[in-house]
């Protein structure tokens, strides 16, 4: 590809040259108005296929079009200074306009956005053809292109053995035919990492000239998805959010904001302390497992007795892990049993088998300790054993910390997730984008210390709530028809 920047003093003059220089298959860039005259960016792509090439012509015509259709523009603006501002004027007192102190940037017309997208197209297609080309380049694992066969008889092998010995040795190639084999790889290395890079190139502008007509025709989209990213939800979530909102009229939209993420957020209507069961509540170091076992330990045992809990530890890296939960047993009158290992978690469910319920306390390990896949393991080594696993997770982790949790501990079937530590929590946006991204069901938070009292159902409306603070809390008291457009200025 060869890009090339022309200087002319209108657009007339610029077209001429840019057809001079690179003919009707010239791709422009973009164009603007400089001190002098004008400044067109135009490309050349000179490997065009030839059973490519009319339709690459018929897009040049198009941009042709577009061509002129600047030209005239650019005729309109050089206009004298007094029509200009009279016009102006007019537009101003016929269409109401959003005030900006920040300069718009000047709209792209569909031809180009959709030239960059057929140049883009091409680059993709070219380097697939060069990467096939270079993989039926590679030499076969065996003289003739013969791969082996392990599945051959005895007798069959010794033939195969006799057949190789028989053939006369490959000629070591010479090594003016290894430099050129070693140029022409470098050759290639180059050129995939100059299409690489311009691919990068096209690829954001683009990503560019889409956000900027998404600008111009829905600024305050725009706007709402942007302090939804600055409260820290995916741009995925951001995204969906800010398009159902602006569904609505502007005087509502952040009023349904709430609603909309209620709706999102998916809930496991499985209520631990009256289904039962075995339960193992699972995540990382210091998220509050243990303390969340025993907030549920203690409601279940005030409800249903503590002559139907059970409860098994399998924590035996952390000092004190056994005797922090058998004192809570002995304050509830529950059975704590230790489990070092799936056979020790077998027998302690065998003695447990009469309880209701059963809670087991895994070992906090970090999502990146190579250990964690050896307990989870352990946790499902037996089939039969009806063991439904929760993520425990805090409210404070950043979305991609929570992001690479989820992908550690998703290695077992995950029956849930219970979020801790809302009390600490300033932003939740992160933690909730991921939890929606993975559609895990959320069970219980947790908002305190206190056993059992800071143990809730989840409540959805509440939870959205939180998560969009620092979004309702620039929403003025008094609701007035223009403070959607004073939030759009200040965007």
């Amino acid at each position: 590809m060869k890009i090339k920047r022309f200087f002319a003093k209108d657009m007339r003059s610029a077209m001429t040259q840019v057809r001079e220089a690179f003919g009707a298959d010239a791709v422009i860039m973009s164009n603007k108005k400089v001190t002098g005259g004008v400044e067109v960016v135009a490309a050349m792509d000179y490997e065009l296929e030839a059973d490519g090439r009319s339709q690459y012509s018929e897009l040049s015509r198009t941009n042709q079009s577009s061509f002129d259709a600047s030209m005239s523009n650019n005729t309109i603006l050089a206009a004298p200074k007094e029509d200009a501002l009279e016009a102006a004027h007019l537009k101003k007192s016929s269409t109401p306009a959003v005030s900006s102190n920040k300069p718009q940037r000047q709209p792209v017309d569909d031809a180009t956005v959709d030239s960059l997208k057929a140049l883009l197209e091409r680059q993709s297609q070219r380097l697939k053809r060069e990467e096939a080309a270079e993989l039926e380049n590679k030499p076969s694992p065996l003289p003739g292109g013969e791969a082996p066969n392990k599945n051959l008889p005895a007798w069959a092998k010794s033939l195969e053995r006799n057949t190789k010995s028989s053939r006369p040795p490959l000629k070591p190639v010479s090594e003016h035919g290894s430099a050129i084999n070693e140029t022409v790889t470098q050759d290639l290395g180059q050129m995939k990492a100059e299409m690489k890079s311009l691919r990068s190139l096209l690829t954001h502008q683009v990503n560019t000239l889409m956000q900027d007509q998404k600008q111009r025709e829905n600024p305050l989209c725009c706007m709402l998805e942007k302090h939804l990213i600055e409260s820290q939800f995916s741009d995925v979530i951001a995204a969906r959010l800010s398009e159902m909102a602006a569904r609505y009229e502007p005087e509502v939209m952040i009023d349904q904001l709430p609603k909309l993420l209620a709706n999102m957020i998916s809930i496991q209507r499985d209520d631990i302390v009256r289904q039962g069961g075995v339960v193992a509540l699972v995540g990382p170091t210091g998220v509050g497992k243990t303390t969340t076992l025993a907030k549920l330990a203690a409601r279940y045992a005030a409800q249903q007795g503590a002559d139907k809990l059970g409860l098994i530890t399998t924590d035996h890296y952390r000092i004190g892990a056994f005797e922090q939960l058998a004192t809570y047993g002995r304050i509830m009158g529950c059975a704590v049993k230790k489990a070092t290992n799936e056979k020790e978690l077998e027998q302690a469910l065998y003695q447990l088998r009469t309880r209701h319920l059963v809670l087991i306390d895994t070992a906090g390990m970090s999502q990146r300790n190579m250990q964690l896949s050896q307990q989870l393991d352990n946790l499902m080594a037996n089939p039969n054993l009806p063991i439904r696993s929760y993520l425990v997770m805090s409210g404070v982790a950043q979305r991609q910390v929570a992001m690479d949790i989820v992908n550690k501990f998703q290695r077992i079937p995950l029956s849930g997730c219970i979020l801790t530590k809302l009390d600490e929590a300033i932003d939740i946006g992160g933690v909730l984008s991921v939890l929606i991204e993975q559609d895990i069901g959320l069970s219980y938070v947790t908002n305190g210390q206190r056993v059992p009292e800071d143990l809730n159902l989840v409540d959805p409306d509440a939870l959205a709530q939180k998560a969009l603070e620092m979004i309702l809390a620039q929403k003025p008291k008094e609701k007035s028809v223009h403070w959607s457009h004073n939030l759009v200025e200040e965007y």
